[in-house]
């Protein structure tokens, strides 16, 4: 195998192991993004549920200072009932007292359902947060996972390219030049082996006399139609 393959394999054994590596990094960001927007939408889904019994719990107190108000506004009905003269004035006053007293049945009613609601709110948020204070703990177990995966695989991928540096200096310039572009191109096959007659990159057919050159070894040839480096398996 020409020498110069050799040296361009080595360059792109090194670049496939940092193109995986590259790829692994490269949804972990987002998975601990992901472990982030899920507590948010758990707490944000606790606040709402604590607004709405704060909501309640407001327009309760407020029907209950209604009610003390038509409470009152009763008492003064029924002592005014009892001073009328009249029986169109008894009447009159008996409607007032009826409507009063419908009124604070149905604030009443209004108000107990208002109860058992930020009763069940409450018994709602309780539990969401003891379910929230769990998944916190298991989302930062799960980030500091993939913040040491994440390390790893940064710590490796440092390496392999310092190393790529040192394999892709000892190329010809001119091999090194065209590599670099084909790899920009084509990705990590940049140097490709022939099947049969053909390219193992694009597939493209050889020429007779351009195979037997590939398969001789001793010229650097390259596809005529994708510009690979090309190589015979086996040949050394």
């Amino acid at each position: 195998m020409h020498p110069a393959i050799l040296q361009m394999l080595a360059v792109q054994d090194l670049d496939k192991n940092i193109q995986t590596l590259q790829a692994e990094l490269k949804p972990l960001p987002g998975q601990i993004a992901a472990l982030h927007k899920d507590l948010e939408q758990r707490a944000g889904a606790i606040k709402k549920l604590a607004d709405q019994a704060a909501a309640l719990a407001a327009k309760r107190r407020e029907r209950e200072l209604e009610m003390k108000t038509r409470e009152q506004q009763l008492a003064k009905f029924r002592n005014q009932q009892a001073a009328v003269k009249t029986p169109k004035e008894f009447e009159a006053m008996n409607h007032e007292v009826e409507k009063a007293e419908a009124d604070i049945s149905a604030l009443e009613e209004e108000i107990l359902k208002s109860m058992d609601e930020e009763d069940r709110l409450g018994v709602e948020v309780h539990k969401r947060q003891a379910d929230l204070k769990l998944h916190e703990t298991k989302a930062a177990e799960q980030e500091q996972r993939i913040r040491e995966i994440e390390g790893e695989k940064k710590q490796l991928l440092h390496g392999l390219s310092e190393d790529r540096i040192v394999a892709a200096n000892r190329l010809d310039p001119d091999h090194r030049d065209t590599y670099e572009w084909l790899l920009k191109n084509h990705g990590p096959t940049a140097v490709t082996r022939i099947s049969g007659d053909a390219c193992g990159g694009c597939g493209g057919m050889l020429i007779a006399d351009l195979a037997v050159k590939v398969r001789l070894g001793k010229d650097l040839i390259q596809c005529d139609h994708c510009t690979r480096f090309l190589y015979a398996p086996g040949k050394d």
